[in-house]
C-alpha cells in the first residue's frame, strides 16, 4: 500500500523531509498553515474595514490551529496576508520585527491604534449623519453599515442605546441629525 505525505502527517508519522522514518523521533509533524482564504490587510485599508477583516483573521487563527503553533510562527503566518506595504509600515513605524516575541493579537493591536490615530472622529460623524439607506439596500445591510460608521465616529452610549432600542424609527432621526452624541 502506497501512503501519501498527507497521509503520513496525519497519523504523525512523517519526519521534515516527508518519510516515514521510525528512527527520526525528535521532528515535529504538522500541518501547512494556508492563509490563501484570507485577503491581504493594505496599508490604505479604513478602520471600518479592518474590523471585519480582523473577523476574519479571528476565523483564520480558528480553523488553521494557529494556537497549537509557536508565537514566532503565528506571526509568520499573519505577515503572509500583510500587504507590502502593511508589512514596511509594521516594521518600520511600529517598530514590529519579524523575529519579536510578539503574538499575532498584539501585532494587530498595534495595527488597530495606529489606524485608529490616522482617523478622524469629526470626519466619521460627518459620515454617519450622512449615510442614507440607498436604493434597493436592505434594511439590514443599511443598518450594518450605519454600526459600522457609528463605532468610528464614537457616538455617545445615549445615541447607540436609542438606535439600539428603536432601529428602524429612532436610526432615520439620528442619522438626519436630530440625535445628539
Amino acid at each position: 500500500m502506497n501512503t501519501t505525505l498527507v497521509e503520513l502527517t496525519r497519523r504523525g508519522r512523517a519526519n521534515h523531509s516527508g518519510h516515514p522514518d521510525d528512527e527520526d523521533h525528535g521532528s515535529i509533524s504538522r500541518r501547512r498553515i494556508n492563509v490563501s482564504s484570507l485577503e491581504q490587510l493594505q496599508t490604505e485599508m479604513s478602520f471600518q474595514n479592518l474590523i471585519s477583516w480582523r473577523s476574519k483573521w479571528n476565523d483564520l487563527y480558528i480553523l488553521e490551529h494557529l494556537s497549537e503553533y509557536p508565537s514566532t510562527e503565528q506571526v509568520a503566518a499573519l505577515r503572509l496576508v500583510l500587504s507590502t506595504g502593511m508589512l514596511q509600515l509594521t516594521e518600520m513605524v511600529l517598530n514590529v520585527r519579524p523575529s519579536g516575541t510578539l503574538t499575532p493579537d498584539t501585532v494587530l493591536e498595534k495595527i488597530q491604534q495606529y489606524l485608529l490615530k490616522q482617523r478622524s472622529v469629526a470626519f466619521d460623524r460627518v459620515e454617519f449623519h450622512e449615510c442614507n439607506q440607498v436604493a434597493g439596500q436592505s434594511f439590514d445591510l443599511y443598518y450594518i453599515r450605519l454600526k459600522r460608521i457609528a463605532v468610528c465616529a464614537e457616538l455617545g452610549s445615549t445615541c447607540w442605546d436609542t438606535i439600539q432600542r428603536y432601529p428602524r424609527s429612532k436610526l432615520q432621526r439620528c442619522a438626519s441629525g436630530e440625535c445628539t452624541f
